[in-house]
């Protein structure tokens, strides 16, 4: 495994690695397969299979659908994937996409409230692993998928995507990277402010495993509420009450 310095901090970091990637797979003959559309347009075409998932199950498109986005290839491809149901005739509407991005790393969001094309960010702060990126390679494409009437973006703060991830550990049992529990995160700060209705049909895609990221591991269980010994005696009534 190979880590390149300031990689996702800074634009022009990131511009130097996909460069020397092109170079390096050029030299040894090699084509270049980075998972962003704008670097290889097949690449994550088959995650538009997650829309047609979620359609098939709920028979029909839910109203709104949460994605994280650093690179933004899995939110476009999603966006595109519902485009693709409804063209086929499969469902009669799309999804609203809400976009979720980490409020110190959030490109797209602040583009998007501007009405501008993407504009890269000058310095990142969040923590937040896998959504680290100033210059998001797909970012003007999923810029033109939500101004295509798809949906919105938001940014939240680290506080609220780690209160998020450890709410799906402790009352769902889902241990997630911390990039996924932006989905909630968002989901519940649209709740507060009013633009998500209750009743609507909503799809949270929590985009990994928890074990991804041995640090947020760590944090999660500092912070873990302590369990009290239930007596011998009473384990089998707690168990049979259990939410499992």
């Amino acid at each position: 495994m190979i880590a390149g310095q300031a990689f996702g901090t800074s634009p022009e970091a990131d511009a130097t690695v996909f460069a020397t990637l092109a170079a390096v797979g050029a030299a040894r003959d090699r084509a270049l397969s980075i998972t962003a559309h704008a670097y290889d347009p097949w690449a994550l075409d088959g995650a538009k299979t997650i829309a047609f998932e979620i359609a098939e199950a709920l028979d029909a498109a839910p109203d709104r659908v949460y994605v994280p986005a650093g690179g933004g290839g899995l939110a476009l491809s999603i966006a595109r994937g519902f485009r693709e149901w409804q063209l086929l005739g499969r469902a009669a509407s799309r999804p609203h996409l809400a976009v979720v991005q980490a409020e110190g790393c959030a490109p797209v969001v602040a583009s998007w409230r501007r009405g501008t094309p993407l504009a890269p960010v000058r310095a990142v702060t969040t923590a937040i692993s896998g959504v680290q990126l100033a210059d998001p390679p797909d970012g003007d494409a999923l810029l033109a998928a939500l101004r295509q009437g798809q949906g919105a973006a938001r940014a939240v703060p680290d506080g609220a995507v780690y209160a998020a991830r450890a709410r799906l550990a402790a009352e769902e049992g889902l241990l997630v990277e911390p990039a996924a529990a932006l989905v909630l995160a968002g989901l519940l700060a649209d709740l507060e402010d009013g633009s998500l209705s209750p009743a609507a049909a909503i799809v949270c895609v929590l985009t990994g495993s928890g074990s991804k990221d041995r640090a947020a591991l760590e944090r999660l269980a500092r912070h873990r509420p302590p369990f009290e010994p239930i007596p011998l005696p009473a384990l089998g009534d707690a168990l049979l009450t259990a939410r499992l």
